[in-house]
C-alpha cells in the first residue's frame, strides 16, 4: 500500500469518527435545563428524557466511533513508521 492510500484511509476513518462524534454530542444536552431539586416530577421527566437520548447515542453512535478509532490509529501508525 503506498503512502497516498495510507493517508486517505487514516484521514477518512479519522474524519468519519470525528463527524459522528460531533453529530451525536448534542444528544447529551437535548433533555433540557435541570429543574429545581424540590420538583421531583420535573426531575423524573428530565432523567427519563436524558436516558432516551443517551441510550440512542450509546447504541447508535458510540459503536461506530469505537470502530473508526482503531482503524485510524493503525493507519496512523503505519504512516508514522514510514516517516521515521
Amino acid at each position: 500500500m503506498n503512502d497516498l492510500k495510507v493517508r486517505r484511509w487514516a484521514g477518512g476513518f479519522g474524519v468519519a469518527g470525528f463527524v459522528v462524534f460531533l453529530a451525536a454530542l448534542p444528544l447529551y444536552y437535548l433533555a433540557g435545563p435541570e429543574p429545581l431539586i424540590q420538583d421531583t416530577a420535573a426531575t423524573n421527566d428530565l432523567v427519563t428524557g436524558a436516558r432516551t437520548f443517551i441510550l440512542a447515542r450509546g447504541t447508535l453512535a458510540d459503536p461506530f466511533i469505537m470502530a473508526c478509532l482503531p482503524v485510524f490509529l493503525r493507519y496512523f501508525q503505519v504512516l508514522c513508521m514510514r516517516i521515521f
